[in-house]
């Protein structure tokens, strides 16, 4: 009887010893796959700055790396998916942090507290950011691959002011006008080296967005300004702009 209990004992211990061991295995292997994945970016990026994206081969990027090219495979589609390596990452984080400062009555501020969180992501990996920036411009390829990064991100502005009820059109306007702000202060920060903080340099979008709102919502309606309804598209675009610049110049102290 005290033999049948201890082989019990044993039947019913020994599985749950077996997953967390496993587990930790596990872990361990995918950490090891995380770091080996880090290090060939970190080599393929030093590669690019000193010889260009475009002359940069995979074999050559293998051998720096010392590994074998169907590790590479394994880690990255293709050379293109390392010269951004963030990319993905960035654009699930900016539509996470729409998501989570939804602002259905003020639904302009709502982006303004997204971006500001999301500029705080941004100085985080400033020196990485600062490589991509100055080996990109120097790629058609790399060019082109940066835009389509950009539009993903202005298509998660646009997607979320329009689940707070604004129509598709004006959100796609909207989120335009406010990437063009985005757009200027990054190149700003990268021309600058990243010395400054992000967050600092695009204090005069971050003000915009509160005018922007002030103009165009009311009690969390879209509503066209005064003066602007009716008019032709092209016509109200410019009026528009125009208003945001010299909102923009007032809120920073620039006019009286």
């Amino acid at each position: 009887m005290r033999k049948a209990n201890r082989s019990h004992r044993t039947a019913t211990t020994a599985p749950s010893a077996v997953p967390l061991a496993t587990s930790r295995r596990s872990t361990a292997a995918s950490a090891r796959r995380l770091k080996a994945r880090d290090h060939v970016i970190s080599v393929a990026m030093d590669l690019f700055l000193q010889q260009g994206f475009d002359q940069t081969t995979v074999r050559e990027i293998v051998a720096a790396s010392g590994i074998s090219m169907r590790t590479f495979f394994r880690y990255f589609p293709s050379k293109e998916d390392l010269a951004f390596p963030r990319a993905d990452e960035g654009t699930q984080r900016l539509r996470d942090l729409l998501a989570q400062h939804r602002n259905p009555q003020h639904p302009l501020l709502g982006v303004r507290e997204a971006l500001a969180e999301f500029g705080r992501w941004y100085n985080a990996h400033q020196a990485e950011f600062l490589k991509e920036w100055q080996y990109e411009s120097r790629s058609a390829t790399l060019i082109a691959r940066g835009a389509e990064v950009e539009g993903r991100n202005q298509d998660a502005i646009a997607e979320a002011l329009a689940q707070v009820g604004v129509a598709r059109a004006d959100a796609r306007y909207l989120a335009s006008v406010v990437f063009g702000g985005i757009r200027a202060n990054l190149e700003a920060w990268f021309e600058g080296g990243c010395r400054q903080d992000l967050l600092v340099l695009s204090s005069n979008t971050l003000l915009m967005l509160e005018g922007l709102d002030a103009l165009f919502f009311a009690e969390g309606r879209f509503q066209t300004p005064d003066g602007i309804a009716g008019a032709p598209l092209a016509i109200a675009s410019s009026m528009i702009k125009g208003l945001v610049s010299r909102m923009s110049d007032r809120l920073r102290g620039m006019t009286p």
